[in-house]
């Protein structure tokens, strides 16, 4: 027999696929995960007679149980079959057979984003959205969900928990806190003090993106996997779950259309200059700011009631990026770097792939290294990511090309030349 439901990880109630699946009705009055991920775990192999290797690595008992009696899984417990690149494809064509985006990506004059999912608001059964009472898919109303998989310590910030030491009414009987109170910590849960403040720009950003596509949205949620969920150190932040539906709270649309705005600050930004590269600054201290006036050779920024200190500059923040702009494109690039240097100002070029591979930085740090190969000559490779005192990696010798072991693994296996040879020619082996 196969799986037949769910158990519900609030209550605990056992519910068939069915009456979980209902559109507009659940056990706990709420979903436990987004609609597309109950619609994925329903679904179980059929069994066609021929055990997989999974089942031969399970008990023989739970194998058969499995096979013979109907039974229920917990949501939580499938959390990490939904985890890593094959199940995000899996949950992308359950997305698709229910008519709702997946992986939607929007796009900016300067900036992009994809969000996980987007689906119609699920009236439930009693409830009234906007005029429209459930149980149904709302018509007008969508949901944003973004999936996530965090450690215990931040789910727990996502839900407001924190720890509180509580007297036991016990004392210390013995050794340098004798006489003082014993105390326990207790987990407690409040809503001011959920911390999610990323997380929330990052949603109402594709909120925006999503909005201005013609999405009215309703509701923005985190399906957080957690990825410690179920082990005791998760249990000491007070996560006892393995995954959470998180709501997020909106933000205001200004406050989040400054934080995303190219140029939150007109002097710590980058510039276009004469030759189309582009230069980053770092200016917002008041000494630095005279300093690059002064290698701008454009003193008057610094005279200019506008911008002569911090507040007048954030206040005509605009202005000032059109006085920048029109200076640094004066010149090239390479032109501006002496200057800056010579004042002090912290910059540094906005390179390209061509120009980061020609930064004597790179290579003095072995970011980038250079290796003979038999077949391309000399190239130049990304260095070992990791520094270790004892043992250095290093990079000295490119990948073996298509083909460069097979007659020696074919002699191995026991194929004699002529076979090896033969096969080479009807195509069916590639050789170096």
């Amino acid at each position: 027999m196969p799986q037949v439901g769910f158990i519900c990880p609030r209550s605990g109630t056992l519910v068939t696929h069915e009456q979980c699946l209902a559109v507009g009705f659940c056990a706990d009055g709420e979903r436990c995960a987004p609609y597309p991920i109950l619609e994925l775990v329903s679904k179980r192999r059929e069994w066609k007679g021929r055990p997989s290797v999974t089942q031969l690595l399970k008990g023989t008992r739970e194998a058969y149980l499995e096979l013979t009696c109907p039974y229920h899984v917990s949501v939580d417990d499938q959390m990490f079959r939904l985890a890593g690149t094959v199940h995000h494809k899996k949950l992308e064509r359950a997305a698709q057979k229910l008519n709702v985006l997946q992986e939607e990506t929007f796009t900016t004059e300067d900036i992009h984003g994809t969000a996980d999912l987007i689906y119609p608001v699920e009236v439930m059964n009693g409830e009234e959205v906007e005029g429209v009472k459930g149980p149904c898919w709302h018509p007008d109303l969508y949901e944003l969900i973004d999936y996530k998989n965090q450690g215990a310590f931040k789910v727990g910030q996502y839900l407001g928990l924190f720890k509180v030491a509580q007297p036991t009414g016990e004392f210390f009987k013995t050794g340098p806190k004798k006489g003082m109170p014993k105390t326990k910590n207790v987990i407690m849960r409040d809503p001011q003090r959920v911390n999610m403040r990323e997380q929330q720009l990052q949603l109402c950003k594709y909120k925006q993106f999503a909005e201005a596509a013609g999405f009215k949205i309703h509701r923005m949620r985190l399906w957080v996997t957690v990825r410690d969920g179920g082990v005791r150190a998760a249990q000491t932040y007070g996560v006892e779950r393995k995954g959470y539906f998180v709501t997020v709270p909106p933000l205001p649309d200004e406050q989040v259309k400054a934080y995303f705005e190219r140029r939150r600050a007109a002097t710590y930004t980058n510039y276009e200059c004469g030759d189309g590269r582009h230069i980053a600054i770092a200016a917002q201290d008041q000494k630095y700011w005279e300093r690059l006036c002064e290698a701008l050779d454009e003193g008057w920024l610094k005279d200019d009631e506008r911008f002569a200190s911090p507040f007048p500059r954030a206040r005509n923040k605009d202005a000032l990026v059109g006085e920048l702009d029109r200076i640094f494109r004066k010149r090239p690039m390479a032109e501006w770097l002496e200057p800056l240097a010579a004042a002090g100002v912290p910059h540094a070029p906005v390179l390209d792939y061509a120009g980061m591979s020609e930064h004597p930085q790179y290579w003095v740090n072995e970011y980038l290294v250079e290796i003979e190969t038999p077949h391309l000559g000399r190239l130049r490779v990304p260095g070992a990511p990791i520094r270790m005192s004892a043992t250095p990696p290093r990079v000295d010798s490119a990948g073996p090309i298509l083909g460069a072991d097979t007659e020696d693994i074919l002699l191995a296996a026991g194929y004699y030349w002529d076979e090896i040879v033969a096969f080479k020619e009807c195509g069916a082996t590639r050789t170096a």
